[in-house]
This record gives structure tokens, C-alpha cells and sequence, in this order.
């Protein structure tokens, strides 16, 4: 039951746990090598909020 609980604890962090040090990564992305996949998405995200943020001031004003 211990051990179940503690398998369970270490995926959850390994898969969802964000850290500060790994880039606001999870500890299993930087494993499998997915950092710049996912850092690029991340990027890719940050422009179109942006842009949709440009238009919806000019169509609002």
C-alpha cells in the first residue's frame, strides 16, 4: 500500500511537476528529449495570444 502510494507520488512529479530548474519542464519531457518541442509550442503560443491580443484592441477601438 506504501509502495503504491510512493509509485504513484514519483509519476505524478515525474510527469506533472513543473520545475523552476528544468525550464518549467517536466522532469520526464527533459528525459525524453522534448524540451526544445515543447519550448518552440511555448513560443508558437506566446505570438498567437499576442497577435489575437493586437486585433481584438484595434477591432475594439
Amino acid at each position: 500500500m506504501l509502495e503504491d502510494a510512493v509509485t504513484a507520488l514519483i509519476d505524478h512529479d515525474d510527469h506533472h511537476g513543473y520545475l523552476d530548474n528544468l525550464g518549467n519542464l517536466a522532469p520526464v519531457d527533459v528525459y525524453l528529449g522534448r524540451t526544445n518541442t515543447i519550448l518552440n509550442r511555448q513560443e508558437i503560443r506566446a505570438r498567437t495570444s499576442e497577435t489575437r491580443r493586437l486585433l481584438h484592441r484595434q477591432t475594439a477601438a
